[in-house]
């Protein structure tokens, strides 16, 4: 069973059809108790690194215990950047030090980037919608490029049991769904 962390700042709906879609039981953790049950998290998100470090607050050293145990976690969006070790956007911000790197804004005259984007090392098109991105410490760890106005960065990062995207999976049709379920497959 895969648990998705509510803390008032993703797309939870979505997000649990899509698991339902693919088979997969989705349970809501939304208490220090949910968290320590996960076989598997997903941590989604929507909106600023500040505002959902501060929504996440009562629940980050039970996400950072789990994982650092060796849970698989998915961050999407801005759930990936909430896993680096801080972020810009909203004034300095430390994150849950999981992927290390800072989240920064997009370099690029038009913002927020919407849209569809091919990703290196995936070889498919997915939905991205976001002003800042995760420049990651350790280029290794970086699975998947894209580009916005010929600026390239992270689409996805993996280290260990962590993986973040850049990308919405649950908006980003089929290839979306082959993303999850390949996540959900791997341990």
């Amino acid at each position: 069973m895969v648990s998705i962390i509510d803390y008032g700042a993703g797309n939870i709906k979505s997000l649990t059809n899509a698991f339902l879609t693919l088979g997969e039981t989705a349970s809501i953790a939304k208490t220090t108790e949910d968290i320590k049950k996960a076989r598997k998290l997903v941590l989604p998100g929507v909106g600023s690194f500040g505002f959902g470090i501060a929504k996440l607050e009562n629940l980050i050293d039970d996400i950072q215990d789990k994982v650092i145990r060796g849970t698989p976690i998915l961050g999407i969006c801005l759930g990936m950047h909430l896993l680096a070790d801080g972020g810009d956007e909203d004034g300095p911000c430390d994150g849950m030090f999981l992927l290390p790197g800072r989240v920064v804004k997009l370099p690029c005259e038009t913002l927020p980037h919407v849209g569809w984007n091919n990703v290196s090392g995936l070889e498919d098109n997915f939905y991205f919608q976001h002003s800042y991105y995760l420049d990651a410490e350790f280029k290794d760890e970086i699975v998947g490029l894209t580009q916005h106005e010929g600026f390239s960065f992270p689409a996805v990062i993996a280290r260990d049991n962590i993986m973040g995207c850049q990308f919405h999976p649950e908006k980003s049709g089929h290839a979306g769904m082959t993303f999850l379920r390949t996540w959900l497959r791997s341990e």
